[in-house]
């Protein structure tokens, strides 16, 4: 072996994980892809927050004062 896959771990035949990779490749796909994670209810899959208040329709701008900037300023 070269000093890359001695580094990496592998002079010792185990992969990455530290597992012996299986004989067959098929074995090895199953017995990492066999089976699906637990299945995810669809209540589970919706967050619900609170949405903001409705904008100032006037921008906090006091009407009644408006004309005193307008007009004196």
């Amino acid at each position: 072996m070269n000093a890359r896959h001695e580094r990496a771990g592998h002079s010792n035949g185990q992969g990455l994980d530290g597992q012996r990779p299986a004989e067959d490749p098929a074995e090895g796909r199953a017995a990492r892809f066999g089976q699906l994670p637990e299945r995810i209810a669809p209540e589970q899959m919706v967050e619900e927050s609170p949405s903001d208040p409705p904008n100032d329709p006037q921008f906090g701008r006091n009407p009644d004062n408006d004309w005193l900037i307008r007009y004196c300023a």
